[in-house]
């Protein structure tokens, strides 16, 4: 009955500060998410604007529509460059880019 006890406060100091670093995570992810379905977006509906000049936008007289694994792919390859998207930024999608920059590097170093 002790041993019992003695395990579930020793669980719980095992995960003190533990909620906060989840958070953090959830939040990074969260974001990444976000950002990944507005590239996926920007692909398969484009922005909408006559005359965007954006390689990486439907709208773009010329773009070449992409299957849904190539356009998974390159909106994978987007959310890791950062590209900007066509559309013009304001201030809270750049600081979303900013974010998920950070969320991503975040990520990727807590892994190694």
């Amino acid at each position: 009955s002790s041993s019992s006890s003695s395990s579930s406060s020793s669980s719980s100091s095992y995960y003190s500060g533990g909620p906060k670093i989840l958070t953090k995570q959830v939040e990074a992810e969260k974001q990444i998410k976000q950002q990944f379905a507005r590239y996926m977006k920007q692909l398969e509906m484009g922005c909408g604007q006559v005359g965007c000049q954006n390689e990486h936008c439907a709208s773009r007289a010329g773009f070449i529509v992409l299957d849904q694994v190539n356009r998974f792919k390159k909106a994978l390859s987007l959310l890791f460059s950062q590209s900007a998207l066509c559309v013009t930024e304001n201030l809270a999608d750049f600081e979303l880019r900013k974010a998920v920059r950070f969320s991503v590097n975040y990520l990727l170093n807590d892994e190694e």
